[in-house]
């Protein structure tokens, strides 16, 4: 609990090289059963297992433009 506290802390900063650091080799990212957008294609919502998969799907998440209604 709190590793995944310190990487939702790290996220709110924005600060990317400790959420990596947080996560292990292993780590099942937006790896859960059911997952529709993973049978949809979309590439920034397949599991991925390693950091580098994780920082992929961060730097797809930076180049989103939220809107707040």
């Amino acid at each position: 609990m709190a590793v995944v506290g310190e990487i939702y802390a790290a996220f709110a900063r924005g600060d990317v090289p400790s959420i990596l650091a947080a996560i292990a080799d292993d780590c099942p990212w937006e790896g859960w059963t059911q997952n529709t957008a993973q049978g949809a294609g979309i590439p920034y919502l397949q599991r991925q297992t390693v950091p580098a998969g994780v920082a992929a799907f961060l730097d797809a998440v930076a180049t989103f433009q939220i809107h707040q209604v």
